[in-house]
């Protein structure tokens, strides 16, 4: 699973490195993942949430979140892997050829069981990307010079 350390933060995003060949013969395998922390994944979550519970009567909300059948949170993993990944690169089609990233795509890839390492890498990867802003915010706040003066 990808650490902080394997994050590249660039103009065009944060990439994290899903699958790197040590021999440099396959080509790496990069996720532009979005955090779990963004206002935007955080209303899809709630109206994920709201939609889920709507559809499994047995749902409920508990002082840890939802509560959902094992089938349910699963679809919603994945509802939320397909908010975070915001673009690839390196994945192959069957015939060897590079797979474009299209929502389409994305759906396929996705939605498919054999997936799911994918699906937990991007969680993780946004997990680990709001860990890391709320860090960086938290050191910004004790090293401005308003913090000093007090």
């Amino acid at each position: 699973m990808a650490k902080l350390s394997t994050v590249r933060i660039t103009d065009e995003g944060r990439w994290f490195t899903y699958y790197e060949d040590p021999e440099g013969e396959v080509p790496s395998i990069e996720f532009l993942v979005g955090s779990t922390a963004s206002a935007s994944f955080k209303r899809k979550e709630r109206k994920l949430a709201q939609r889920h519970m709507d559809r499994n009567p047995g749902a409920r909300f508990s002082g840890q979140g939802v509560s959902l059948s094992e089938n349910a949170l699963q679809v919603m993993q994945i509802d939320l892997a397909k908010e975070l990944c915001q673009d690839w690169r390196g994945i192959e089609n069957d015939d060897g050829t590079i797979d474009e990233y299209s929502d389409a795509r994305k759906e396929e890839i996705l939605n498919d069981p054999n997936h799911g390492d994918i699906v937990a890498f991007l969680h993780q990867c946004g997990n680990n990307l709001a860990a890391h802003t709320q860090a960086a915010k938290e050191e910004a706040v004790k090293n401005s010079p308003t913090a000093s003066a007090t």
